[in-house]
């Protein structure tokens, strides 16, 4: 109806014609029949605006597709504790994860592309809305059980700034114990009072009510027990095993022989782990020499309570350690002074003294060990207590008659005989004009460090574990098992 050139015999009076066929092909190549096609042909279809809003629908379910692949893959490093980004950002683990999955769907590649939501300020920001609503659910499952206890410790990190990680132990309808990490707090200052301050502000903004709070758990700084004067339930315990690697600690200072054997140790990893000839070598001699293939372990720097392995393996290659380091000793090539520090080495391992301070060690190791081992508190309380009561026993006459002539006989065959220190005399602005105690035999000598090293260990382990706090949780537990 629109059209200038309209033929009435297609719209009103019809068509009469022998020729038909020829005036239908005329007809088809006339802009009036490719007009009415095309009003025809978008007859049924939507206006422009419909059509534009479909289309941006379409977009928007495909970029949201995207971002869901995206925010998985973040999420699947994140949860296997892997880096996001690398030293070139094409190759980071995200943008390489996001490539490996465009194999499957070709729209991530222009996802890629675009990068409008691979920026490293949307990439945090995800990840920190992972981690809130990660926290939200954990803490909704907190306030549900309603009970909950702090374990809290201090660290230095590499910047050498001062961070306190909090965990809340909470225990399930199902009576299972649960231990979340809900994150790092940088601290300023480090006394009672500003750490008491952070852990209330903790407290509310996880919403957890202060009178749930019914348990404390540190390593047994003083500073970190200031809450419970808000909240008496809030019982603390010092831990057991940071105890006792106190009290291995405070026993090793005080015993000159024992802390000679740790020396000797620590010289002796360092001589044969720090270089790959010298451990080969020491690995054949240890076949000739060893009566078992134990191999040579570092103290561990922090935790006390595993050192034991590290003596026991000095101890077992002691015939080998000696050969290995004679053969150092008699080396011409060493032009980094390694040759003077087997020299040394050697010379400590010949001394009976070193012998007799590496058994005593491992024994005092071996027997408080025991004790630092997972348990309920009042199995804790009894292995101290049997702890103790072996210590007591040690240090008797005839227990260490007993050690000393199987230290002897062992240790002879590597060493010299026992022999006396050589004594030393005192400045005469410490004499007080009497003579110092000399002994006679060399027997007497090692009774006194034997005797001395128990006692030590004794005092401190009654010491580090008389806690008044104990009574009452120990009182509880009594109560739940029985």
């Amino acid at each position: 109806t629109l059209s200038k050139k309209a033929e009435d015999a297609f719209t009103e009076k019809g068509y009469n014609n022998k020729k038909a066929t020829e005036k239908f092909r005329e007809h088809e190549k006339s802009d009036l029949h490719n007009e009415a096609k095309r009003k025809y042909m978008t007859k049924d279809q939507p206006s422009v605006m419909v059509q534009l809003n479909d289309q941006l629908q379409r977009d928007q379910i495909e970029r949201w597709k995207m971002l869901v692949i995206q925010l998985s893959s973040l999420h699947f490093l994140l949860r296997q504790g892997m880096a996001i980004r690398g030293h070139d950002e094409l190759q980071g683990n995200l943008q390489q994860l996001l490539l490996l999955r465009a194999e499957d769907d070709p729209g991530v590649n222009a996802w890629i592309s675009n990068r409008n939501y691979l920026s490293h300020d949307i990439v945090n920001e995800m990840i920190s809305l992972m981690g809130n609503a990660l926290l939200r659910s954990k803490l909704h499952q907190i306030r549900q059980c309603r009970w909950y206890a702090i374990i809290a410790d201090e660290a230095t990190d590499l910047s050498k700034q001062e961070q306190m990680t909090i965990c809340i132990r909470w225990v399930d309808k199902f009576f299972e114990i649960h231990k979340d990490c809900i994150g790092l707090v940088q601290l300023d200052a480090t006394d009672a009072q500003y750490l008491t301050t952070v852990v209330k502000d903790i407290l509310v903004r996880c919403m957890l009510p202060l009178s749930a709070y019914w348990g404390q758990d540190y390593d047994g700084a003083g500073n970190m027990a200031g809450i419970r004067e808000l909240e008496r339930a809030a019982l603390y315990v010092h831990c057991f095993a940071h105890c006792l690697n106190l009290c291995l600690q405070d026993s090793t200072r005080q015993c000159i022989i024992i802390r000679s054997a740790l020396d000797i140790c620590m010289d002796i990893e360092k001589l044969v782990r720090y270089s790959a000839k010298r451990m080969a070598t020491f690995e054949q001699f240890q076949k000739q020499f060893a009566s078992e293939e134990v191999s040579i372990k570092p103290l561990c720097p922090t935790r006390w309570t595993v050192r034991t392995g590290a003596i026991n393996a000095i101890l077992v290659n002691y015939h080998a350690l000696v050969e290995r380091c004679q053969e150092i000793n008699l080396s011409h090539n060493d032009k980094y002074g390694r040759i003077a520090r087997g020299g040394g080495v050697l010379t400590q391992l010949e001394q009976f003294k070193v012998y007799f301070g590496l058994r005593l060690a491992h024994l005092i190791f071996r027997a408080t060990e025991q004790t630092s081992k997972n348990c309920s508190l009042q199995e804790g309380l009894q292995s101290v207590e049997l702890t103790g009561t072996f210590l007591a026993w040690q240090r008797t006459n005839e227990a260490f008659h007993l050690f000393y002539k199987s230290v002897v006989a062992e240790g002879t065959k590597f060493t010299g005989k026992p022999s006396l220190p050589r004594t030393k005399r005192l400045p005469k602005c410490l004499d007080s004009g009497t003579d110092a105690h000399r002994f006679e035999m060399p027997e007497a000598f090692f009774r006194h460090q034997y005797f001395e090293a128990f006692d030590i260990t004794a005092g401190k382990l009654k010491w580090r574990f008389e806690q008044s706090m104990l009574a009452v949780p120990r009182a509880i537990e009594n109560l739940l098992i029985s």
